[in-house]
């Protein structure tokens, strides 16, 4: 059995096999782009192959030309400019933006990073208190801000302006500040996706025209704005996915001091992607806010001396590793006392006294991934319990949180991830409310994982070339994810535990005398389900490796079901309705030859057949839909006449169907002859 719910995105075989004429291309790779709302070539150019001049105007926020004066003023007057930011990669590399760009055309910069610990998150009275002790003229807030109404209103009162670059939710009430830069706000930019560096950049961006400078006193800082966009997991289109691309080649180009120093120490001589970031570079920046101070992270973005930029890399890697062995342990207590648990509960809401306030985040979206629970995770801090948590797609944090709020005495965060604080005297019923507020608001078959399939892979002779068009979509990342295939009745030739405990797979399967290495990592666990010369459905995204010269295209595998006999149960009154569907159908005259019309009058003569062993036409026609065999047309429907094979485990209602007749034989009490008609689909 998967271990997910398996679902197909909805086909357009015509619209998809005209694009990809259009742009010479494959039809899978049409039908991905269709699936991302891409449907024309003109859409299709400008995502495939975008370029700077693509980007939104920074002057699209109303604000934008009044804060950007203004900033150019501070910096012609030599005001003292006092920049706010926050304590992780985006808040890090936004602070590094704007003060290296004020610093480096002669303006006055003090850039300001909050301790988590003394601090908190945000702009607060300790950094306000440094700014008036330093008499800023020009007070800058990136990556946080949009909620410190009281604060920004004492600045203003200690004669300072107030410009605001925050991404985060819009409050009812603002600050009065001079100007907010927030994608969020209503009418603000075009594009809602941008972060705190991205913010930054677009500020600099704006200035740099005003102040009649040359393009690259922007450009320069491509590359920590795709930092901060990565590692703020932020959707990887538009402005995004431009800031992602040419920063990355300004890394892999010439990557400034302190990036080229973390990626020696942590030994990583290969290209730069947006895999390196997450893995690589955001967790060392990452670790020294979770730990201790951040100052180092910026210090190192910010530094143009090699000695300086190995020393802070060397202390960076260190408090990241430090960072891991924090992580496992709070993990391993964790699966502990969830393994406590009778019953899974429809929220994970688990508290230790010692735990590290810094690294329960982490923690918590490690337990969402294993579990597709909400993790709440709390530690003692002071005199009370603090918090972090995160979602998934079907339960909102900070909805949870607002409804179990008469326990807390501080919240705040959106759908995906949010804080709290609360007396430890309250711990327990809040996590009782939490359980209640998740077992009333989400379904259980909420808890089991979707795992959305883009396209059938056609053959493994293709993994080659349709891993190179692939390739063309990326950066991946939220909003542009890496498409998923479904590789249908492989046989499976051999199974190769590898990594420590064996906790990887590397498996060789085949199918119609073509090959394919696949690799499960983390599912070494599953390692006794399978055996070779074993059927089975793979689920996977194409991936290229390249170790010393030798090229390998594999699968990297994401879930798999065994073909088992009973799966077979009603299928075959399904192929014989779908032979003879096809048989009534007419070529298409436009669009994809490995697919037939049903005209819509032909299927009304059909609309009172029945399956033996299924269901009405009706239904039938759905499974097919879900398995990725038709598709709706104007005149009627597509089917897909050859070239692909798909999986029943796609089908929802089959799934349903299945379980609605086991249900029955258990309920009704028959002799061993009508147990035998249930099985096969109902007394004859």
């Amino acid at each position: 059995m998967a271990e997910k719910r398996w679902v197909l995105r909805p086909l357009d075989p015509v619209r998809s096999h005209s694009l990809a004429r259009e742009l010479g291309v494959s039809p899978v790779l049409g039908q991905i782009l269709v699936n991302r709302g891409i449907t024309d070539s003109l859409q299709a150019e400008r995502f495939l192959n975008p370029t700077l001049s693509d980007l939104h105007s920074p002057f699209s926020f109303p604000s934008m030309e009044k804060a950007a004066e203004r900033l150019k003023r501070a910096i012609t007057k030599r005001e003292r400019i006092f920049v706010h930011g926050d304590y992780d990669v985006d808040g890090i590399t936004a602070t590094a933006i704007v003060s290296s760009f004020i610093r480096e055309n002669g303006g006055d910069a003090t850039p300001y990073l909050p301790d988590r610990f003394g601090d908190g998150y945000g702009f607060g009275r300790s950094g306000l208190s440094a700014a008036v002790a330093l008499r800023t003229g020009l007070l800058i807030t990136v990556d946080c801000g949009i909620g410190s109404r009281s604060e920004v209103e004492e600045a203003g009162r200690h004669g300072m302006d107030v410009i605001i670059l925050d991404h985060h939710e819009v409050p009812e009430q603002i600050p009065d500040a001079y100007a907010i830069l927030n994608p969020k706000m209503d009418g603000a930019y075009p594009f809602a996706g941008l972060c705190g560096a991205g913010l930054a950049l677009k500020l600099v961006q704006a200035a740099t025209v005003l102040m009649g400078l040359s393009e690259e006193h922007w450009q320069s800082f491509l590359d920590l704005a795709a930092l901060g966009t990565v590692a703020d997991v932020m959707p990887l289109l538009e402005d995004n996915r431009i800031f992602v691309i040419e920063g990355l080649k300004r890394l892999n180009r010439a990557p400034r001091t302190g990036i080229r120093a973390i990626l020696e120490t942590a030994g990583r001589k290969d290209s730069l992607g947006v895999r390196e970031i997450s893995f690589t570079i955001a967790p060392r920046l990452n670790a020294a806010g979770r730990l201790q101070h951040p100052s180092p992270a910026l210090e190192i973005l910010m530094t143009d001396d090699e000695g300086t930029a190995q020393v802070l890399a060397s202390q960076l890697d260190q408090v990241n590793r430090r960072r891991q062995e924090i992580e496992a342990s709070i993990l391993e207590e964790a699966e502990t006392l969830i393994s406590g648990f009778d019953e899974l509960p429809s929220v994970l809401a688990l508290a230790c006294a010692d735990w590290h306030v810094g690294v329960i985040g982490i923690v918590a979206s490690r337990l969402v991934e294993r579990y597709n629970r909400a993790a709440f995770l709390a530690c003692i801090q002071g005199e009370e319990l603090k918090g972090s948590a995160r979602g998934i797609s079907a339960f909102s944090v900070v909805d949870a949180l607002r409804a179990c709020a008469p326990h807390l005495s501080r919240f705040g965060g959106h759908r995906e991830a949010g804080g709290f604080s609360l007396s430890s005297d309250r711990w327990l019923l809040f996590q009782e409310a939490l359980v209640a507020y998740g077992t009333s608001s989400v379904d259980r078959e909420a808890f089991v994982p979707i795992e959305r399939i883009d396209a059938l892979l056609p053959s493994l002779s293709q993994v080659s070339s349709l891993t190179d068009e692939v390739e063309r979509l990326s950066p991946f990342g939220p909003g542009n994810a890496r498409p998923v295939f479904l590789v249908a009745g492989a046989r499976l030739e051999s199974v190769l535990p590898f990594g420590k405990d064996g906790r990887h797979l590397r498996l060789r399967v085949s199918r119609d005398s073509a090959g394919c290495c696949v690799i499960g990592f983390g599912q070494g666990r599953r390692a006794a389900e399978i055996s070779g010369n074993d059927l089975c459905d793979l689920v996977g995204t194409l991936d290229r490796n390249v170790f010393q010269d030798h090229v390998e295209n594999r699968l990297l595998l994401r879930d798999w079901a065994t073909i088992e006999a009973e799966r077979n149960d009603g299928m075959e009154h399904l192929r014989k309705l779908f032979r003879t569907l096809l048989s009534r159908g007419t070529p298409v005259s436009e669009g994809d030859s490995s697919w037939v019309l049903l005209k819509r009058e032909t299927l009304e003569a059909l609309s009172d057949s029945r399956l033996q062993g299924s269901s009405s036409l009706s239904e039938a026609l759905r499974i097919f839909q879900e398995m990725g065999l038709l598709s709706d047309h104007p005149d009627g429907i597509l089917l897909r006449k050859r070239g692909v094979k798909s999986s029943p485990q796609l089908s929802e209602t089959l799934r349903r169907t299945r379980m609605t007749r086991r249900d029955a034989t258990k309920r009704v009490p028959a002799g061993k002859d009508e147990r035998r008609d249930l099985r096969a689909g109902g007394p004859r």
